[in-house]
């Protein structure tokens, strides 16, 4: 395994409240979402957090993010 590789029994998800790497010039937010892409973080931009559970987000759009670590 790559150090800089997710092992592939986890899954790693960024929840962002707007676009992920919104907050750069266009070409950096394209590295920021390109480079953690192929690290294998899972990213999910312009929405928000509305509840933590125990096995899951609940977002502000109706959709739920399962997870065994919240």
């Amino acid at each position: 395994m790559n150090d800089q590789q997710v092992p592939s029994d986890v899954r790693v998800r960024l929840v962002t409240a707007g676009e992920v790497g919104g907050w750069f010039t266009p070409s950096a937010a394209e590295h920021v979402r390109g480079t953690l892409g192929r690290l294998g973080v899972e990213t999910i931009g312009g929405t928000r957090v509305q509840a933590v559970e125990p096995d899951r987000l609940l977002l502000e759009d109706g959709a739920e993010v399962p997870s065994e670590l919240a």
